[in-house]
C-alpha cells in the first residue's frame, strides 16, 4: 500500500533545478533531497538512471547490495527491479528492496518493549468507555474501535511544532499528553473529556501501542545510524507522492537524520502542476489547487469554460481520447456483463496486464464470477472479508441456534453447513438430515431443541432417525458449552467456541478449508493475545465482539496468480498496467475515504489531523497515478439506482465536461453488448435455420402440442407462459411466484465474451439449457393448467 502521512504539515521546501539531469530536486535545509520525476509509461526508466547516478562509487564495482531502496508497496519493486535491469550498463549485484514500514517493524533494535496488542487495546477503551453510564452498551465497540484509530493519528501526527523523536517511552508519553490537549470549549467539553479519560486508561497500562512503538523503533534506528562504527547502509527511497503528502511528521524526521549519517534520496513522480506532460496539463486544468502556481495567464480557480478554452488553445487534441472513457450503465448486472465484455475486447487484442480497481465490491465479485465461468481466473490482491465465507457461516450458524433457542431455521442451517459431523458418512448425514427437516415441517415446531427432539421421535422410523438424534445431543452438547449466561473474559468464550466446533466434528474440516484455517487462526491468535484479560463480557457484548472481528478480517486465495488483477484504487500506483477498469465510479464508490464519525471536520483541523480535503487530494493523486501510467483505462458506473439517478463522481464529472468543453468529446462510451455463450457447435455446425412457429387453428387449446415446440430452436414461447398461482406445500401455505422467477433466472442470458474450447457433447449442452429449461416450462404449464 502506498506510504501515506495522515497530519496536515507544510515543510520549508523550495524547488530547484538540477542542470545536469534536468530533474526538479527540491532541498530542505538540512540537505534532504526529493527528486519529482514525470510520470508516465517511462517513469521507472527514468528512476533507475536517477538511482544509479545516486550510488556511482557502487555502480563502478558492480555491487549494490549494500543499497536499501524502499519502496510504496512491494509489487512496484518488482517494476523497479526490471528497470535497473535495463538501464544498467553492466551486470549488477541488485540492492535490496523492502518498505519502510516493514523494514522499521524488522531492524533488530535492543531494549524495546513489545507494543501492545490492537484486540488488548480495544478491550481497555471499553472498558473506559462503560464507566460513561450514558453511553449505548451495544454501541461500546464501535466507540472503542473510533477512539483506537484517533489515537493512532494523534500519535502518528503530533500536533503543533512536536515532530521530533522521543529518545524513551516517558519523553514519547510527555511529548503525546502535550499533543492530546484540547483547549478548553463548551463545544469539545464532551469529546474532550471522553478522550482524555480513554487516553488515561491506554496509558496506565505502562505499554506503548503499535503507532508509539513504531516512533520509538525510528528514534531507535536513528539513533543506530549516527554511531561511529554504525555500518553504511544509504537509502533510496521512493515515494507516491511529495514528502509532505506522504510521509508522516515522525518518518520525515527520521529521514532528516538518517540522511546527515547515512545519505538518504527521495524519489516521486511529479505532480500534475509540473505539467510534464499534455496529459498532466489537462488534469491539472480539471483539478486545480488554491496552492498551486497559475499554469498560463489565468488563475487555477478561474471559470472551468476559461480553462478549457485555454487548453484548447494550446493542445489541438485532447490527450485524455483514446485513454479515458467512461461508461454509464442501468444496473449492476449490465454494469458487470459491459466490464466483462471490455476485458474480453482487451483479450483478443493481445493484452494481458490488466487492473480491476475495486471501488464497488458487489459488483467486482459478479464480475469474477462472470469471468470464472469462462475460465478466465483473478488474482484477487485485495481478498475479501472473511463474514462472507463459508466458515464464517458456520460459525454464526452455530451461534445463532445457541442464542436463538434452536430456531429451526438455525438449526437446519447449520445441520446442513458442509464442515459439521465430518466423523459421520455424508449419504448418512444427508439422509438425517432430510428426516429431520421433513419432521420439522410436518409438525410446525419452531424452536427449541427437546420439542425438536420430541417431533423427530414422533416421525416414522426410515433408518436415519437414530441418527438424526444423536446429531441433535451433539448441538445440545455444544450449545450448552457455548451458551452460558455467566459473563467470562473474550479468551475464555473464544475457548468455549472451540470446544463447541470441536463437539460438532468441525475443526478438522475447517482446518483444511483455506478461509476457515484463517478463521481458526485469528481466534487462535486472539486468544493468545487476551489470554491477560481479566474483563468480564456478556454473550452478547462477545458476539458483537466476534462479528466485528470476522467483518474486518481479510481473506485472499493466494493459490491463484493471474496477470489479470483485483486490487483497489490505491494500490495501482505506477505499476505497468496495460489497461485499466475501474467498477463503480459513482459518487457514492468513488469518494474519499472517511475520516471516522468521532470528530467533525472542524475540530479534526484544529487537532491537526487528516480532514476531508486531505482526502479528495489523496483521491485526485490516485486517479492521476493511474490516468498517467496505464494507457487504457475504462470506468463503469451505474447510472441509476433503485430507479433514481445516480451522479457521476465529481472527478470524472470534471474530466468529462473539461473534454467537452475543449474537445467537443465528453469522453462517455456506450456499453460494449455482451456477447452470447458459445457452444461447442458454434465452430463446426453451419448456422441454424430458425423455423417459423406453427400458428394454432381457432379454437384450439393453447398447450396442445406445446411440448413438441419447446424443444424447437427459437421457438420457446416464454412471454405466453404463467408460473402456477399458488403451490401447496405439506404444511399448506403456497409459494406464489417461484415458477415465474425460475424461468426468470433460467432464461437470463449469460455474458459470454471468450469463445472457449469445444467440451462435452451436444447431448450435456441440450441437458444444461434448452433441455432443463423446456423441462421447467412443460412442468409449469402442467401445474398452472392442473384442475
Amino acid at each position: 500500500m502506498p506510504i501515506r502521512g495522515t497530519g496536515r504539515r507544510t515543510n520549508s521546501i523550495t524547488s530547484s533545478a538540477d542542470p545536469l539531469s534536468g530533474l526538479h530536486m527540491p532541498k530542505t535545509a538540512d540537505g534532504l533531497i526529493s527528486t519529482a520525476l514525470p510520470a508516465g509509461e517511462g517513469f521507472f526508466d527514468a528512476l533507475a538512471s536517477a538511482m544509479l547516478k545516486r550510488c556511482a562509487s557502487a555502480l563502478a564495482t558492480g555491487d549494490l547490495s549494500s543499497v536499501l531502496i524502499l519502496v510504496p508497496a512491494f509489487p512496484i519493486a518488482v517494476e523497479l527491479r526490471s528497470a535497473i535491469r535495463r538501464v544498467a550498463p553492466r551486470p549488477l549485484l541488485l540492492p535490496r528492496f523492502d518498505t519502510l514500514r516493514h523494514w522499521v517493524d524488522c531492524a533488530p533494535v535492543a531494549a524495546m518493549h513489545k507494543p501492545l496488542a490492537d484486540s488488548e487495546r480495544l478491550v481497555l477503551l471499553h472498558e473506559a468507555l462503560r464507566k460513561f453510564l450514558w453511553l449505548d452498551e451495544a454501541a461500546l465497540w464501535g466507540i472503542a474501535s473510533e477512539m483506537a484509530g484517533l489515537f493512532d493519528e494523534l500519535t502518528t501526527s503530533a500536533k503543533g511544532d512536536v515532530i521530533s523523536l522521543a529518545d524513551d517511552e516517558a519523553a514519547l508519553a510527555c511529548q503525546l499528553q502535550a499533543a492530546y490537549a484540547l483547549r478548553a470549549s463548551e463545544p469539545l467539553a464532551f469529546e474532550a473529556r471522553v478522550v482524555h479519560e480513554s487516553w488515561r486508561a491506554l496509558a496506565t497500562c505502562g505499554q506503548p501501542d503499535a503507532a508509539a512503538a513504531y516512533r520509538l523503533r525510528l528514534a531507535a534506528l536513528a539513533r543506530l545510524a549516527e554511531q561511529d562504527d554504525a555500518p553504511s547502509c544509504p537509502l533510496l527511497v521512493l515515494l507516491d507522492a511529495a514528502p509532505e503528502e506522504s510521509l508522516a511528521p515522525a518518518e520525515i524526521e527520521f529521514l532528516r537524520r538518517y540522511e546527515r549519517a547515512q545519505g538518504v534520496s527521495l524519489f516521486h513522480p511529479a505532480p500534475r502542476a509540473a505539467c510534464t506532460s499534455p496529459l498532466m496539463s489537462t488534469l491539472a486544468a480539471a483539478w486545480p489547487e488554491a496552492t498551486e502556481a497559475p499554469l498560463t495567464s489565468l488563475s487555477p480557480l478561474s471559470p472551468l469554460f476559461e480553462r478549457a478554452a485555454d487548453l484548447a488553445l494550446r493542445q489541438p487534441q485532447s490527450p485524455l481520447a483514446g485513454r479515458l472513457q467512461i461508461v454509464p450503465t442501468a444496473g449492476r448486472e449490465q454494469e458487470a456483463q459491459a466490464a466483462v465484455a471490455q476485458i474480453g475486447e482487451w483479450l483478443s487484442a493481445g493484452l494481458i496486464r490488466i487492473v480491476l480497481i475495486t471501488q464497488d465490491r458487489l459488483t467486482a465479485r459478479r464480475v469474477r464470477a462472470l469471468l470464472e465461468r469462462e475460465d478466465i481466473l483473478v488474482s484477487d490482491e485485495s481478498g475479501w472479508k472473511l463474514s462472507t465465507s463459508r466458515a464464517a457461516a458456520a460459525v454464526d450458524a452455530l451461534i445463532e441456534t445457541a442464542a436463538g433457542g434452536a430456531y429451526y431455521r438455525d438449526l437446519l442451517d447449520l445441520c446442513k453447513s458442509p464442515y459439521v459431523f465430518s466423523d459421520c458418512q455424508e449419504s448418512a448425514r444427508k439422509a438425517a438430515v432430510f428426516t429431520l427437516e421433513s419432521a420439522l415441517r410436518s409438525s410446525s415446531v419452531k424452536a427449541g431443541l427437546p420439542r425438536i427432539r420430541r417431533c423427530l421421535l414422533e416421525a416414522d422410523n426410515d433408518g436415519s432417525k437414530d441418527l438424526g438424534l444423536a446429531l441433535l445431543d451433539r448441538i445440545l452438547e455444544a450449545t450448552s458449552k457455548l451458551f452460558r449466561s455467566k459473563p467470562a473474559p473474550l479468551a475464555r468464550w473464544i475457548k468455549r467456541l472451540h470446544q463447541a466446533l470441536a463437539v460438532l466434528g468441525a475443526l478438522e474440516p475447517l482446518q483444511q478449508d483455506a478461509a476457515g484455517k484463517v478463521l481458526l487462526d485469528l481466534l487462535e491468535a486472539r486468544r493468545i493475545e487476551l489470554d491477560g484479560s481479566a474483563a468480564l463480557f456478556s454473550f452478547a457484548t462477545w458476539r458483537d465482539w466476534l462479528n466485528r472481528e470476522l467483518e474486518a478480517a481479510n481473506f485472499r486465495d493466494s493459490s491463484i496468480s493471474s496477470p489479470i488483477v483485483l486490487t483497489p484504487l490505491n494500490a495501482v500506483g505506477q505499476r505497468g498496467f496495460e489497461a485499466a477498469l475501474l467498477l463503480g465510479g459513482d459518487a457514492r464508490q468513488l469518494a474519499p475515504a472517511a475520516d471516522g464519525a468521532f470528530f467533525n471536520q472542524s475540530v479534526r483541523r484544529e487537532l491537526g489531523l487528516r480532514t476531508r480535503e486531505d482526502a479528495e487530494r489523496e483521491l485526485r493523486r490516485d486517479l492521476e497515478l493511474l490516468l498517467a501510467t496505464v494507457p487504457r483505462v475504462s470506468v463503469t458506473w451505474q447510472s441509476e439506482r433503485e430507479g433514481e439517478a445516480n451522479l457521476l463522481a465529481p472527478e470524472l464529472a470534471l474530466l468529462s465536461t473539461l473534454n467537452q468543453l475543449a474537445w467537443n468529446d465528453g469522453l462517455i462510451k456506450p456499453p460494449l453488448p455482451a456477447r452470447r455463450e458459445s457452444t461447442p457447435e458454434d465452430a463446426s455446425a453451419p448456422p441454424a435455420t430458425v423455423p417459423a412457429a406453427p400458428v394454432a387453428p381457432p379454437g384450439a387449446d393453447p398447450a396442445a402440442g406445446l411440448g413438441e415446440r419447446l424443444y424447437q430452436p427459437g421457438c420457446l414461447p416464454l412471454p405466453l407462459l404463467r408460473p402456477p398461482c399458488a403451490r401447496a406445500g405439506r404444511d399448506g401455505r403456497g409459494q406464489r411466484g417461484n415458477g415465474q422467477e425460475r424461468l426468470r433466472r433460467a432464461g437470463a442470458p449469460r455474458a459470454g465474451a471468450f469463445p472457449r474450447a469445444p467440451s462435452g457433447s451436444l447431448r450435456t449442452c441440450r441437458g444444461r439449457g434448452a433441455g432443463s429449461l423446456a423441462g421447467l416450462c412443460w412442468r409449469s404449464l402442467r401445474a398452472g393448467y392442473r384442475g
